[in-house]
């Protein structure tokens, strides 16, 4: 399998997200070309490479697939990097998070942002304006 041109956009990918910088990203892909040197087939193939950065602690499954499905935002939540998706109910979504500064591996709750329907948003227009309700 020749993905090259996909191994490419995931990387820009990694790097918009901001999961690995640039320099670490441009060093990894080095190490991973020195390591596949006599098998050109695996260098271009980005399982390769993802279970590559995967192995070496950079990114998890759950990122890889995100990235692949070319979601890059999302992964940070105040000082906390989201490593995996738990599960959600009706109030959160909740992910195996690591705390930036310290490491530290948490359960992390994160709730929807609130929704307003077009109706409601207009009331509070109407009500911040100073205008009765004529209904």
């Amino acid at each position: 399998m020749h993905d090259k041109p996909i191994i490419k956009d995931f990387l820009k990918q990694v790097v918009t997200s901001k999961l690995i910088g640039e320099k670490t990203v441009r060093h990894l892909i080095s190490e991973f070309t020195r390591e596949n040197a006599e098998d050109i087939q695996r260098r271009n193939d980005l399982v390769a490479l993802t279970t590559f950065l995967i192995d070496k602690g950079f990114l998890t499954c759950w990122q890889c697939k995100k990235l692949r499905h070319g979601h890059h935002h999302g992964f940070f939540v105040d000082d906390y990097k989201l490593l995996d998706y738990i599960g959600s109910d009706e109030k959160a979504s909740t992910f195996l998070a690591e705390h930036i500064e310290t490491g530290r591996r948490v359960a992390l709750a994160v709730e929807p942002p609130p929704r307003f329907s077009y109706s409601v948003a207009r009331q509070f227009a109407g009500d911040a304006s100073g205008e009765e309700d004529a209904s």
